[in-house]
């Protein structure tokens, strides 16, 4: 008959609970470059020469390593590093700035077993001059006890894109590369 009706009605769904992974956050570690070298054995007074093959990265060209007692099974480790929390700077920023830091380790090879380590590096000339650094202040400092070592430390050279340098190490440790600003 003409009638109309309306009606309401309301329900509910419930639906199983949704489990979101916790979020981890992404770390991206850069890749640390290493080069190793083994030499069987080395007898006292003998002079070892290690040429560094990733060079471009690492920044050191050549160590030439001076043996004062006879050494067997030596493995020569040079890699990227970075300054050990518990030591002060090498250098402060109203002084100079740090290139690089790098780590030589050793096994079956004390610094009592080396009489002297030679070692060439060389600086980009980009980074001297984005940081107004005197390419004549550069030097190689080597953290022994918690402390850092000026090494005597000699410009040798250049070429197009780096400023080459030598210095002499009474033993192998953390390294770092600093300049001075002009």
């Amino acid at each position: 008959d003409n009638k109309t009706a309306e009606a309401n009605a309301s329900f509910e769904v419930i639906a199983p609970p949704v489990v979101v992974p916790p979020v981890v956050p992404i770390v991206i570690v850069p890749a640390i470059t290493t080069e190793t070298t083994t030499i069987p054995s080395i007898a006292a007074g003998e002079t070892l020469k290690i040429i560094i093959l990733q060079s471009d990265v690492l920044k050191f060209q050549e160590i030439t390593i001076k043996i004062k007692n006879a050494v067997k099974d030596v493995q020569i480790t040079i890699k990227e590093s970075f300054k050990p929390k518990d030591v002060a700077e090498p250098i402060t920023v109203e002084i100079g700035k740090v290139f690089k830091y790098l780590e030589i380790s050793k096994v079956n090879i004390l610094d009592e077993d080396i009489e002297n380590a030679k070692i060439k590096f060389k600086v980009e000339k980009s980074w001297v001059t984005a940081n107004n650094i005197d390419e004549n202040t550069v030097a190689l400092q080597r953290l022994e006890n918690k402390n850092w070592n000026r090494l005597p430390t000699a410009k040798i050279g250049e070429d197009v894109k780096n400023f080459f340098y030598e210095t002499e190490s009474p033993g192998l440790s953390i390294f770092a590369i600093t300049g001075e600003m002009k």
